[in-house]
């Protein structure tokens, strides 16, 4: 990952198990690196209800890192205001 590279706020929502395809590729093209972040099965649960999420935490980490722009996944992501997008 490059030191010194520009940060996009994109947020989906916490609770999608279904990245927006057109997503990570505007993030990518706003950087050289896309982080993603997603968040636990307990945070989404916390702000969404019991009947979320519907993907399993690794379920969700695999299926981002299946898309072509993601360079990298953070499991536990930060809170609201944070760079990078949390799923």
């Amino acid at each position: 990952m490059p030191g010194n590279f520009p940060r996009t706020n994109l947020d989906a929502n916490p609770a999608q198990c279904a990245v927006p395809p057109a997503l990570p590729q505007r993030a990518k093209q706003a950087g050289d690196f896309l982080l993603v972040g997603i968040h636990t099965d307990e945070d989404v649960t916390e702000r969404r209800g019991p009947h979320l999420p519907i993907m399993g935490l690794h379920e969700r980490a695999l299926s981002v890192l299946s898309c072509r722009y993601v360079d990298e996944v953070v499991i536990g992501a930060w809170g609201a205001g944070a760079a990078g997008a949390a799923l």
